[in-house]
């Protein structure tokens, strides 16, 4: 995370520090006697950016000061509408489908499709994701798989459509026994 310092009584632009594995932030020495504020410059990936400065006040004189500021981040949560309609479009009720995340291939959740053709996944948090076809009417041509990447709060649509599964039988006579 990058932080911006700034004095609080002119606003005026101190220094940048930016946090490390751990969370971590260290400035460099700074005039004490003074009031700062922290604001968040850039945030950690998939989580809300902090917008509120955060208020410091330097008084120690004679030792170094340290002071320790906790910013709990909330991630960004998204959610996958699925929409199902056959070839006319009509709505296509009990179609299952697979939520799984892409990055470790865990199974996130599971949605159906209701009388309307659509479903609703769970919140889900910032990533990638695959949506997979699973469970499908046997007269339908099904399996298909899409792609979302959740990087807002928004409901994320997808439209899945199936044609009717055509095939064609073949007998064949071997041998003399007809």
């Amino acid at each position: 995370v990058v932080y911006g310092i700034y004095r609080a009584d002119n606003d005026m632009f101190v220094q940048y520090i930016i946090s490390d594995w751990y969370g971590v932030a260290m400035s460099d020495d700074l005039p004490v006697d003074t009031d700062y504020y922290l604001l968040e410059e850039k945030g950690p990936e998939g989580f809300e950016p902090n917008t509120e400065p955060s208020h410091v006040h330097l008084q120690d004189a004679c030792a170094p000061s340290r002071i320790d500021k906790y910013v709990v981040y909330d991630p960004i949560m998204g959610q996958i509408r699925i929409r199902k309609v056959n070839e006319n479009g009509h709505p296509v009720n009990g179609v299952g489908f697979r939520i799984i995340r892409n990055h470790d291939g865990e199974l996130v959740d599971t949605v159906y499709t209701t009388s309307d053709g659509e479903g609703l996944s769970t919140m889900l948090p910032y990533g990638f994701y695959m949506v997979e076809e699973f469970d499908w009417p046997i007269e339908l041509a099904g399996g298909e798989l899409q792609y979302v990447d959740i990087t807002d709060y928004d409901t994320y649509d997808l439209l899945f459509v199936n044609y009717p599964s055509n095939g064609e039988l073949v007998f064949r006579t071997i041998g003399t026994d007809q």
